[in-house]
């Protein structure tokens, strides 16, 4: 039976906590610029409200927002440990790469194992989701043609109405997605806005460099997403995106508001000119009308009447008193009419209201402020809000008093906003039909048949009945953004994954079914030795233990509490398990007890598989880089501790150090990574137990190692930021080992007798064959896009036809005879280059 739904009238009051987090936190930041300084104020700010009985823990969002970023950040810092543009750093690397690399090894061949599908794997696990949707598009005349925008796995489309789903961006160098067009003049014509604008984070300094990458400008494709081409420079400064629209009657124009201004181009995206300054959220054109142009920025709205040149102050009957978001939604029902949703206040953390103007945004009344709708409570009672990062409104086209709001639930009215009632609840319940993933990016109406779509941290919903039922259309959207992958040697199909959003999910068959466990962000797993259907993980700042394939669970935090821990469970005693935390602690018997060991494993740890008392850890006091970071060794289960890093060969300054994988049949050869963006040592190997290091970054390119795995025979496996990295013992360098695999960061590698698994942080988990012997003369034939990389011994021969724009950069390499046949082409826009060279030799040519 469905719960009562809670309706609200104009004059409810309710009664908040007077919380000043938002401003108070944004004071103390104003003008730190120093990672560690920042979380460390975060963190102190977060405590303090939890003392005073404030804040929700540990599982309180803003706070968990910061943790995000603080994780992502801490290994993509610049040469000093300074603030960098991520996406023009990784952009301008992957340019290098195809001038200089031979891109990708012909013997690497990724294809994609899962989730595309995630059922539950017990009775009581919540928050069930697959992967992070941001926007949501629809083709102007298919109802069945529905375009996603997605944080870190690119652009999707649906041609059956969500049943089936292509990715269309997996090449290019920018994977988020805050705005799409799709042309009404011609729907083959598409835009795409990148940059991840809803995890921008508030807060003084911090605005300029929010989690996740920031945007590369608007991309186009000419031929329905097969190619992209970069249109004009919007600006020179680092941004993010929210929101890309079409002028309803010229299809040349095109309005993008990002944070640093509203960009207008006349041209289909040639040039772009600024024309208003400063952060703004959300912008539509009144419907039908390519003169009057609304634009949301914090704490207000403007309006413009002469297609965005210049830009008018709208009054509002009660003040926005915040700089806070604020989002809105315009109808063809009845075009005088604007909706803003905005909150929260700067004195609380309820919602500021819902506005209406039935003057074409000129002036504007509040139609209700209470209950609470940004907070996930069911009955909008008590505090809470994350509106910086989802906040939503849209309004029926074809009833203007039928709104939908999205916050961490979502919630409608059927009279304008002068009452509201929760369509969605914040957990699953059983026997409802009403569950939808929390936190909501994006509502919208498909005009053409009146269906009701949700964009959500767990995927994409819709409903076709104002909201009293929904359907999860997320099953196909494989977008899962996975911190750490673990494996059984014994069990080629046992994969556990621990995802931003989507908690903690296990894969038992060989299916694209990864079964949900539980929620939040699950980060690190392991498990239990002889017994996989037992393991552990982490999850926001717990540590939990599970058995019986995930039927039962139970709570074994050593009680650090620390975000995002390491953990490791030992390779022959099924009892005793390591978490890695600001010190490192073991378990004697599954985490009943523990012993402080010391050391630290904030940033990695790792086990020797050939002896079971030897074990690595690498961390510092928190996520940020050296000077404070050590790599240490123990070999006596963690009893006592050698710091190895200040060894000979190991480098005295150095980025945060993001893995450490040791070679399986020799306990004492370690290899340690390096995140960030340096031209200095990237990965480096001890034959010693690490009294000694050799630097073995040879020419990786300048981005983040995310990952290492290390073959009983000595080879070595990198995953980065652009890929993933190859290096044979024989090799005096490394080779690029990515054909097929989307422009994603790598974040863990496992390896087979055949083959290779990686996960990634966007586009879930891959295969590939491990490296075999080069072929004497291939021939390559059809379309060759993205990053690939052919090589052989003796010939090659081919009439393919190299496409795709942006992104593509195809290689061949042969021993003696490189042949171009009748019917090759290399298109305008793609990079092509042939070369003659010692197949399998490692080692990155020069362009000279």
């Amino acid at each position: 039976m469905r719960r009562r739904l809670l309706i609200s009238s104009l004059g409810c009051i309710l009664m908040g906590v007077s919380v000043f987090a938002q401003t108070r936190l944004e004071d103390k930041l104003q003008g730190v610029n120093d990672l560690r300084a920042i979380m460390e104020i975060v963190d102190q700010h977060y405590t303090d409200l939890q003392r005073q009985g404030i804040d929700r823990l540990p599982g309180e969002p803003k706070w968990k927002h910061w943790q995000r970023w603080a994780w992502y950040m801490s290994s993509r810092l610049g040469e000093n440990g300074e603030f960098v543009d991520i996406s023009r750093r990784l952009s301008g690397a992957h340019a290098r790469m195809q001038h200089t690399h031979p891109v990708r090894s012909t013997v690497s061949d990724w294809s994609f194992i899962g989730p595309s599908l995630s059922t539950y794997a017990n009775s009581w696990g919540v928050g069930n989701g697959i992967g992070r949707v941001d926007r949501v598009v629809f083709h102007p005349s298919d109802a069945n043609t529905i375009y996603i925008g997605t944080p870190a796995g690119g652009l999707w489309r649906t041609t059956d109405g969500g049943t089936t789903w292509e990715p269309l961006t997996d090449f290019l160098p920018s994977t988020g997605i805050s705005g799409i067009v799709v042309s009404h003049a011609n729907p083959n014509v598409l835009y795409i806005l990148t940059g991840d604008g809803d995890s921008n984070i508030p807060g003084g300094f911090v605005n300029d460099w929010a989690y996740i990458r920031p945007s590369i400008g608007v991309l186009k494709s000419t031929d329905g997403g097969t190619t992209w081409n970069q249109t004009g420079t919007l600006t020179n400064n680092t941004f993010y995106g929210f929101r890309l629209i079409q002028d309803p009657n010229d299809a040349d124009i095109l309005f993008a508001a990002t944070s640093t201004g509203i960009f207008r181009t006349t041209n289909g995206g040639d040039t772009w000119q600024n024309v208003r300054g400063g952060k703004h959220y959300d912008i539509a054109f009144k419907p039908g009308d390519s003169d009057r142009v609304y634009a949301t920025k914090p704490g207000g709205v403007r309006y413009s009447v002469n297609g965005g040149t210049n830009w008018n102050l709208a009054t509002l009957d009660s003040t926005i008193n915040s700089n806070g978001r604020v989002e809105l939604a315009v109808t063809p029902d009845d075009p005088t009419v604007v909706y803003l949703i905005a909150g929260p206040r700067i004195d609380s953390t309820m919602f500021n209201g819902i506005f209406r103007s039935t003057d074409s945004g000129e002036n504007y009344v509040q139609m209700t402020n209470a209950p609470n709708i940004l907070s996930g409570a069911s009955d909008g009672i008590g505090d809470g809000d994350q509106s910086q990062y989802d906040l939503a409104i849209c309004a029926s086209p074809t009833n203007s008093d039928h709104i939908f709001t999205g916050g961490v639930i979502i919630w409608k009215s059927l009279n304008g906003g002068m009452t509201v009632a929760n369509v969605t609840t914040l957990w699953e319940d059983p026997g409802e039909t009403w569950y939808v993933h929390p936190d909501v990016h994006d509502l919208a109406f498909n005009p053409l048949n009146n269906h009701l779509y949700a964009a959500t941290d767990g995927g994409l919903y819709v409903s076709t009945n104002l909201g009293f039922d929904w359907t999860d259309l997320s099953e196909g959207i494989e977008t899962t953004q996975i911190y750490h992958m673990t494996g059984v040697a014994s069990d080629f199909n046992r994969l556990l994954i621990g995802n931003q959003d989507n908690g903690v999910k296990l894969r038992t068959a060989n299916n694209a079914n990864f079964m949900h466990l539980n929620s939040g962000d699950g980060f690190d797993g392991s498990f239990v030795a002889g017994d996989p259907s037992q393991f552990y993980v982490t999850v926001n700042t717990g540590v939990d233990r599970y058995w019986n394939n995930g039927l039962n669970r139970t709570a074994i935090s050593p009680g650090t509490g620390t975000w995002y821990n390491t953990v490791v469970a030992h390779i022959v005693d099924p009892n005793m398990v390591f978490v890695g935390s600001d010190t490192v602690f073991r378990s004697p018997d599954q985490g009943a007890t523990w012993d402080t060991l010391g050391a630290s494993g904030t940033w990695a740890i790792a086990t020797a598989p050939s002896n079971g008392n030897r074990l690595y850890t690498a961390g510092a006091g928190w996520f940020g880089p050296s000077p404070n970071g050590r790599v240490y060794r123990s070999d006596n289960t963690g009893t006592s501790w050698d710091t190895i890093s200040l060894n000979p060969g190991f480098p005295s300054s150095f980025n945060k150090v993001t893995d450490l994988a040791v070679r399986p049949t020799n306990s004492f050869t370690i290899w340690a990574s390096f995140g960030g963006f340096s031209n200095g040592t990237r990965v480096v190997r001890s034959t010693d137990g690490g009294a000694n290091w050799t630097d073995m970054s040879g020419t990786l390119p300048a981005v983040p190692v995310n990952c290492l795995a290390v073959d009983d025979d000595g080879s070595a496996y990198a995953g980065t930021d652009l890929g993933v990295f190859y290096r044979a013992p024989s090799m005096s360098d490394w080779i690029p080992f990515s054909n097929h695999l989307p422009v994603v960061p790598v974040t863990d590698i496992v390896i087979y007798n055949t083959e290779l698994r990686v996960s990634t942080f966007g586009r879930g988990v891959w295969k590939s064959p491990k490296p075999n012997t080069c072929s004497v003369a291939i021939g390559l034939s059809g379309s060759l896009s993205g990053d690939q990389y052919h090589e052989a011994s003796f010939s090659i021969s081919s009439d393919a036809v190299i496409e795709g724009g942006v992104g593509t950069w195809v290689a061949f390499k042969a021993g003696d005879q490189i042949q171009m046949t009748p019917g090759f082409n290399a298109k305008s826009g793609n990079v092509f280059k042939a070369y003659l060279g010692t197949c399998a030799s490692g080692g990155v040519p020069t362009n000279e």
